[in-house]
């Protein structure tokens, strides 16, 4: 193998390794366009797990709360039923 071999050989491995390893400015911009795309999505997922997040929030409050207000019932149910003789049973 002669030396305008090598320096063929060796600039056909430097060609593949940039055509595997390198990107135009075509590819790069289709590729920021997509990283866009996929951080405006990742922010109205954000946003969206946020507000369900909230609503889990609020529902739990208004349980709890719910909850308490009818304990308060049961036990002046259970009151009321003492003194009128009746019993009470849930």
């Amino acid at each position: 193998m002669d030396k305008q071999d090598q320096i063929l050989e060796k600039l056909e491995k430097m060609e593949k390794f940039m055509f595997q390893h390198l990107v135009t400015k075509q590819e790069l911009s289709e590729l920021a366009d997509k990283v866009g795309l996929l951080t405006e999505s990742v922010n109205n997922l954000t946003t969206t797990v946020a507000n369900l997040a909230k609503q889990v929030h609020d529902y739990g409050e208004e349980h709890a709360s719910i909850k308490h207000q009818l304990l308060i019932v049961q036990d002046w149910i259970r009151k009321a039923a003492d003194k009128v003789g009746i019993e009470f049973k849930l």
